[in-house]
């Protein structure tokens, strides 16, 4: 098994920086829900106590605006006019009429729990079609520049050095972990094999290194059929290595031969 080696911190830095997006990534479904929330907020009548919170960064101050329905509450916008009447009751045929005039529907208390307003003497109309569809693309648009705005700024984020070299680190360490992982696995396999190997050819160890050569037919006979892989490494272990030599009868064999003798043996002196 090739195992692969922990790429260079300077390696990642520049693969990070290749996956790093060259525009801007809008989040469409997070983008889409924002806008339905607010808009379900929209269309209902409510006044909200919301307060922007101080002191934020731009991206913080995005990020509150286009959480929850906190872009309407910010703007305290709705498709209902709330109007809070001070004059007395006497008043409210004038202020309704003045409305009808400018396109506002009257409603009823029964609808969408409209009741809590005409108790503390609030004047509700529905505002004009025209006004609530200008004000819903409103919303739509503005929502949606927050954040292609705050996609940009993260964009810009992950442009920073710093962000390469703690991604080329932590990814560095994860490699080496993995490598270092599959290398101890790897050496636990290969000590299990060797004492399994060691386990089947202990016994014949001593006859092999008696004697200065061996033909493989003679080895594989004297163990028993094993594989032939098994074979040359356990010559290769005792000391052998395989050479192709002319013998006695003037025909080149293969045998094996003690690393030592490979150079100076007399290989026309060996008979079949």
């Amino acid at each position: 098994m090739t195992l692969q080696q922990p790429q260079s911190i300077q390696e990642l830095v520049k693969e990070y920086y290749r996956e790093v997006p060259k525009t801007a990534c809008v989040d469409k479904e997070a983008l889409e829900k924002c806008i339905s929330l607010n808009l379900a907020i929209y269309n209902n009548p409510h006044i909200s106590s919301y307060k922007l919170n101080l002191n934020l960064t731009r991206e913080e101050e995005i990020k509150e605006l286009v959480s929850g329905s906190h872009f309407v509450d910010k703007k305290k916008v709705c498709k209902y006019l709330r109007h809070y009447n001070n004059l007395g009751l006497q008043n409210i045929p004038v202020l309704t009429a003045e409305y009808l005039e400018q396109g506002y529907k009257v409603v009823s208390h029964t609808e969408i729990n409209l009741h809590t307003y005409f108790k503390q003497n609030w004047l509700i109309m529905e505002k004009p079609e025209t006004v609530i569809e200008s004000e819903i693309e409103e919303i739509k648009q503005e929502i949606e520049a927050l954040f292609v705005e705050l996609a940009e700024i993260e964009r810009k984020s992950l442009m920073n050095a710093e962000k390469a070299m703690e991604y080329a680190k932590a990814k560095h360490a994860e490699q080496e972990e993995a490598y270092n992982t599959a290398i101890t696995l790897e050496a636990a396999a290969e000590a299990e094999k060797q004492a399994e190997f060691f386990t089947k050819f202990s016994g014949f160890k001593k006859d092999i290194e008696s004697k200065d050569f061996w033909f493989f037919a003679d080895v594989k006979e004297l163990t028993g059929s094993a594989a032939n892989a098994e074979l040359e490494s356990l010559l290769t272990q005792c000391g052998f290595e395989s050479v192709r030599k002319y013998l006695a009868d003037g025909k080149q064999k293969t045998l094996w031969i003690k690393q030592e003798l490979a150079d100076s043996y007399d290989y026309k002196s060996i008979t079949l």
